[in-house]
């Protein structure tokens, strides 16, 4: 099989920041911690007969690309 890598060029590369900042990291993570009362939702999943830990992974995944600008809000949060 071969390589399918490609070398990029960091000068004019568009992430360049972002390499500069997690380059060093181990593994690059965030955490985010927060009371909710979710009973409600819970209750729905389990009507629906769905697994509550899938729900709230894709919860948890899908809300920032609803939320308009929230990857700058989540950047600047760090700083």
């Amino acid at each position: 099989m071969a390589n399918t890598y490609r070398v990029i060029d960091r000068q004019g590369w568009e992430r360049a920041m972002h390499c500069m900042v997690f380059r060093d990291c181990i593994e690059p993570a965030f955490c985010v911690i927060f009371e909710a009362d979710i009973t409600k939702y819970k209750q729905k999943i389990k009507q629906k007969g769905l697994s509550f830990t899938m729900a709230m992974v894709y919860a948890f995944v899908s809300a920032p690309i609803k939320l308009k600008h929230s990857v700058t809000v989540l950047w600047m949060a760090d700083f």
